[in-house]
């Protein structure tokens, strides 16, 4: 992992940019689909080298976001195998972007009990696993 997590809290500030970096994935995901640089037999203008160079930075900033979206998605990926509860909360927070009241219900937990126990062992197992 290229971030070095030191405490909980940055653990979670960490895990929490996935959401940011899906959501600007997406925009840029319907930008480069959508818009592709248009090629004429016209001399190239600067226009074109202005939308070639934007397509390009677009694509370029994807591909940073998939890599950061990709190292969260293997760091929660660690508690596949440790602990099925904690990876369960990590993913559906973290990943699939679920409210703890969701993860809850779906997991056929009290909401109490997924707040008081499950996310914080959640936190506290993916914490320690990546420490070490």
């Amino acid at each position: 992992m290229n971030v070095e997590i030191s405490s909980k809290q940055e653990l979670v500030k960490f895990l929490s940019g996935y959401r940011n970096a899906y959501y600007e994935w997406l925009v840029l995901d319907s930008y480069t689909y959508v818009r592709s640089v248009e090629f004429s037999d016209e001399t190239r203008t600067t226009a074109h080298a202005d939308t070639s160079s934007i397509y390009n930075r677009d694509m370029k900033r994807k591909q940073e976001l998939e890599e950061y979206m990709r190292e969260i998605e293997d760091a929660i990926e660690k508690l596949r195998e440790y602990n099925q509860d904690s990876y369960r909360i990590m993913y559906f927070k973290f990943i699939r972007l679920k409210s703890l009241e969701d993860i809850a219900c779906m997991l056929h937990y009290s909401l109490s009990h997924v707040k008081q126990t499950l996310y914080p062992k959640a936190k506290e197992d993916l914490f320690n696993l990546i420490r070490s």
